[in-house]
């Protein structure tokens, strides 16, 4: 996992963009803690419609 992550933001920055953005649901405490380990910053939960709950990270790169 580190690694993919790894390569995403330097695919990310060698692009030009200075911030990379993830998602996943939140009732997925493993995963949702795997970014805050990861030094993602947790951004905010959306609600959808349909139930679904998601929360969004960011990191800058």
């Amino acid at each position: 996992g580190q690694l993919l992550l790894k390569w995403a933001e330097n695919y990310i920055k060698n692009k030009g963009r200075t911030r990379i953005r993830l998602d996943c649901m939140a009732e997925n405490d493993r995963l949702n803690q795997y970014y805050l380990d990861s030094g993602f910053q947790h951004i905010r939960l959306l609600h959808w419609d349909n139930g679904w709950k998601i929360n969004l990270y960011e990191k800058s790169s």
